[in-house]
């Protein structure tokens, strides 16, 4: 069963998987799902989840298959307008559950239900100062006062209160001495009388809304009264102290029952929903919401784990709201470590840190790419209590700092402004956010720790809002007109109208006033252009009517004090037109006409379309658009009401090639059998009113749309006439088509190649076998069936010789070998023989033994070295690097002894030297080591032996400076070993280390430090 979701925010519904419909309990089972919570995931509540459905479906049909793989129960509906539910997972294995929730088609994003905290920083020092952040003698305050002389707050250009909406976990004590009077009431709403009466949607929502309780009940929290102080405490009334604003509407969203995300999303609604309404009624309903504040958030929050609501700003964005956000409460960079909400990317999340009275951020996050700007928010003074103040630090109190100057530069008295957040609630919050952005002083420790690089000034950014209102600095850049002859249908005559177009430098000049005469006439006819019903701007032309035909007029437009160029432009002559159908195709064409007047009719076909829906008849729409892209018939979504039903429509199409598209707002065609709720697939059909089928369903499921191509009347036939068999009466391709040099059969066994002539005659031509490539040796022009007989030059073959080899074609096409002579082919055998071509395995080689011996030493030590080798052979050893020991000097010996004299790569190498005079040589690399007596030897300390494999002695006795501790590094720069200088003869224990290289590193008096290479063997 699919359970109908009218009104999620007041049950608690169950989802399951669709069972037999005869059933009255529905079973629900958990199964295997996919999916882990990441191990960076801050805290959450388990068993929930938000998931963010699509915009344009059908929340019930996407829950329905939702639950075809994962139970849950839907808790809450957050977010109605964007399709946000919060829903409960049962089981073990729940959260494998956001996996199935992301993969579907129609889920914009699916997430858990993260943990939100408030943010306050405790004071240290409560007698620093009292509301520094509006003066301060340094001026490291936003410079309050001198916003002031242009506005203290309140209403907007266009007399809208502006309201500024404060989110808080603990609600805020809005009857607070302090901030009563600017406390915002709902005024369409009728307190506790259990109505919708606005029909917003919240009932009794008078005071604000709870998000938990369904009500307008806000709790008295601290932490809010704080920061609702900061955004308008009443100023200039005599008492406590004043917010940015004096005055403001500060409309008050608790978020009861848990700062969980699906509370903060439900929370951000509410403002969302009243400021949509306002932009709905020109201002008439609603509240004029410019921004939110959220002085909460989760530490250390990866954004990308929170999509959901990250999105959610943009959507805020759109209806002109902007959201502040206090970062962190520690020194974080919050671009490496992350945070929520102020991690996320979104223009219209406002993410702010704190600063001191000094110009200084000391506690809170930065991050040139997370951050924006920073305000004052470390021991700033606000209200407390019911009618106290004090002193309180925290971004917390920074970020309502921003939102208060967000609402103070609404209200400048600009109604350009104004105008443009109805007429443009996104463009008029960029506008804003520009002038937030625009007007912070630059601080130096803030040019690397925020984007702006600098400190809230709310005086340059009313400044900025106040040159840039108006009079709008237009320019003109072009004007022209344009007349012509209309055929007016209702009154049945012809007019003379004249299209004015003009395009200036800015999108919101537009003319005010438009004057034209006749050239001849020395009156002007001026008229105000919101008379005409039209708008002469760079979006909308002006038409001027009931102009006398052939007649030269003269015209010119005004907007405030600029004044257009006079154009002029003559009408023709409409008086001598005549309207009626002048296209030679229709029925009714008239031959006298020379205007058309928009009645011609044509030959038409009687067509039937029958729609066979499924279960969700609703989403099914169709429409017939001609060639020249006009509708002729359709129907919308939403029409049809009855599951299983026949939905026939009848017409008479005009002849001609149209195009029929059938549609599904769901996006699964009339697959409806694929929901086990459902049992029927849909179907359609469309044909001629003799029943000749002109389409007709294929897959029903065609996703969002399938559009067919038709032409009427419906004659089937070969319709293309490039082809050989084209039929010029038929309208419809049946796929009878033929076309010169398309393949055919002529019955012919004997023939190949047969394909329609210019005549349209199958043909072929006789079969001839052999080799086809011209560049075969057996090549022949007469040739068309290649028999695979080819062979080529170079290609191997048999002369019949066996005293030859390497049988080939020649360039003659003859096969011939070249005589056989057996031998060594190996070039590096003692016996290689170069006129041999066959090798007969007499290959034999000297220096195939390998050299045993030390392949690392240090200099100054002498290792033995020996070779495997005949005996019966000669041999003479080389070294690199070292010398050879002994009088024989290596001559003839199977071994000797090296001392090795240098550092860095030896080499030792054997040559070996058979019977018959053949040799080679054999080699080993050695890598030579510095000899660490050697290397301490100045600083009076000896270490040995070296290479070591079972203890290290370093000797100090004689050491010019005092050891401090003694370690052993090993390659990854880990130390392995370490002992204490307390000996003059320190025994290191390596024994129970692994083979390889290490280096001992001797800390000395006065900071030096010695460090020596050490091998251990094993």
């Amino acid at each position: 069963m699919v359970v109908p979701l009218m009104d999620l925010r007041n049950f608690e519904t169950m989802v399951c998987k669709p069972q037999f419909a005869l059933l009255v309990a529905v079973l629900c089972f958990t199964v295997s799902l996919f999916g882990q919570i990441s191990t960076d995931e801050t805290p959450y509540i388990e068993h929930e989840i938000l998931v963010m459905l699509a915009n344009d479906v059908q929340p019930d049909k996407v829950l329905t298959e939702l639950a075809e793989d994962v139970d849950f129960q839907i808790l809450s509906v957050p977010s109605p307008s964007t399709n946000i539910y919060l829903v409960h997972v049962d089981g073990s294995n729940w959260a494998e559950a956001l996996g199935k929730f992301k993969s579907h088609r129609h889920v914009r994003a699916a997430q858990l239900n993260h943990l939100v905290s408030e943010r306050e920083t405790v004071p240290n020092d409560p007698n620093f100062g009292q509301q520094w952040h509006h003066v301060e003698s340094g001026d490291h305050d936003i410079d309050s006062d001198l916003a002031w002389d242009v506005t203290t707050g309140g209403v907007a250009g266009n007399g809208a209160r502006i309201v500024v909406a404060v989110l808080e976990g603990g609600g805020s004590n809005y009857s607070h001495t302090d901030l009563i009077d600017n406390h915002w009431t709902n005024p369409g709403e009728v307190p506790d009388n259990g109505i919708d009466d606005d029909n917003n949607g919240y009932v009794d929502d008078y005071n604000g809304w709870n998000v938990g309780g369904n009500n307008d009940n806000i709790a008295g929290g601290g932490h809010g009264t704080s920061v609702s102080g900061m955004i308008g405490a009443t100023g200039n009334n005599g008492t406590g102290g004043a917010g940015v604003n004096w005055d403001v509407d500060i409309m008050q969203v608790d978020m009861a029952g848990g700062l969980s995300e699906s509370n903060v999303i439900a929370a951000y609604e509410y403002p969302k929903t009243l400021r949509d309404q306002f932009n709905a009624t020109g201002g008439a309903e609603g509240a004029f919401v410019v921004a939110t504040n959220a002085s909460w958030g989760i530490d250390q929050a990866n954004p990308a784990n929170y999509p959901t609501w990250c999105a959610y700003y943009d959507e805020l964005g759109i209806s002109g709201i902007l959201n502040c956000g206090a970062t962190a409460n520690q020194a974080w960079n919050i671009d490496n470590v992350g945070d929520m909400p102020t991690g996320c990317s979104s223009d219209y999340m406002v993410s702010v840190t704190a600063t001191n009275e000094n110009d200084v951020r000391t506690f809170s996050g930065y991050g040139v790419e997370s951050i924006d700007l920073g305000a004052p928010g470390e021991q700033v003074y606000l209200p407390s209590g019911s009618s106290n103040y004090g002193n309180t630090s925290g971004t917390s109190f920074a970020s309502p700092c921003v939102a208060g100057a967000i609402a103070l530069v609404y209200s400048v008295p600009c109604p350009d402004l104004a105008e443009l957040a109805i007429a443009n609630p996104q463009g008029a919050a960029d506008l804003v956010l520009g002038y937030i952005y625009d007007g912070v002083d630059l601080v130096p420790n803030l040019l690397t720790e925020v984007a702006t690089g600098g400190r809230l000034n709310v005086a340059n950014s009313v400044n900025l809002a106040m040159a840039g209102c108006g009079p709008v600095d237009c320019s003109i850049e072009s004007f022209t007109a344009t007349a012509e002859c209309v055929y007016d249908m209702g009154a049945d005559t012809v007019l003379t109208i004249a299209t004015l177009d003009a395009s200036f430098s800015n999108f919101l000049c537009a003319a005010d006033i438009v004057c034209y005469k006749d050239s001849a006439a020395e009156d002007w006819t001026c008229e105000l252009t919101e008379l005409l019903g039209e708008d002469l701007s760079n979006s909308s032309a002006l038409t001027l009517a009931g102009l006398m035909p052939n007649t030269t007029y003269e015209v010119f437009f005004s907007l405030d004090t600029l004044v257009s160029d006079t154009i002029a432009f003559s009408t023709p002559d409409c008086s001598a037109l005549v309207p009626g159908c002048t296209d030679p195709d229709a029925l009714n064409y008239d031959e006298s006409a020379t205007l058309d007047n928009g009645g011609c009719e044509y030959p038409c076909t009687d067509v039937v379309l029958t729609i066979t829906t499924d279960c969700w008849p609703e989403e099914v729409g169709w429409i017939i658009v001609s060639e020249s892209g006009d509708e002729l018939a359709g129907v919308a979504p939403e029409t049809y009401e009855t599951d299983e039903a026949e939905e026939v429509w009848e017409g008479c199409l005009v002849n001609g090639c149209h195009v029929l598209t059938i549609t599904d707002e769901y996006g699964d065609g009339m697959f409806g059998s694929q929901w086990g709720s459902c049992d029927v697939d849909g179907d359609y059909v469309f044909t001629t009113a003799e029943g000749a089928v002109i389409v007709a369903m294929g897959d029903p499921d065609y996703g969002d749309g399938i559009s067919h191509d038709f032409c009427l009347p419906f004659e089937p036939g070969c319709a293309d006439s490039s082809a050989c068999n084209f039929d010029n009466e038929a309208t419809v391709n049946d796929g009878s088509c033929y076309f010169v040099g398309d393949a055919c059969d002529d019955g012919n066994e004997q023939t190949i190649l047969d394909e329609y002539s210019a005549e349209c005659d199958c043909i072929g031509v006789t079969a001839v076998l052999g080799c086809t490539s011209e560049a075969a040796c057996n090549f022949s022009p007469e040739v068309n069936v290649d028999d695979e007989s080819c062979f080529f030059v170079g290609d191997a073959c048999d002369d019949g010789d066996e005293d030859t080899v390497f049988d080939a074609y020649t360039s003659d096409c003859e096969c011939a070998g070249v005589p056989a002579i057996e031998g060594c082919l190996d070039e590096t055998a003692c016996n290689f023989n170069a006129e041999a071509n066959v090798d007969d395995a007499s290959c034999f080689y000297v220096a195939q033994g390998a050299i045993a011996g030390a392949q690392t030493a240090t200099d100054m030590t002498t290792e033995t070295y020996s070779y495997n080798g005949n005996p019966e052979y000669t041999y003479d050893w080389a070294v690199t690097g070292g010398s050879i020991q002994g009088e024989s000097s290596g001559v003839g010996l199977l071994s000797v002894d090296v001392m090795w004299s240098s550092t860095g790569n030896g080499l030792v190498t054997i040559t070996e030297t058979d019977t018959t005079g053949c040799s080679g040589d054999v080699s080993i690399e050695v890598d030579l080591l510095v000899n660490s007596i050697g290397e301490l030897e100045m600083m009076g300390m000896a270490l040995y032996p070296n290479p070591v494999q079972d203890v290290l002695i370093l000797s100090t006795e004689d050491a010019t400076l005092g050891l401090e501790w003694v370690e052993l590094v090993d390659v990854r720069g880990q130390v392995v070993r370490a002992w204490p200088a307390v000996d003059v003869r320190i025994n290191l224990d390596v024994q129970d280390l692994a083979a390889g290289f290490y280096t001992l590193r001797i800390s000395l008096e006065g900071g030096m430090l010695a460090t020596a290479p050490v091998v251990i063997q094993r």
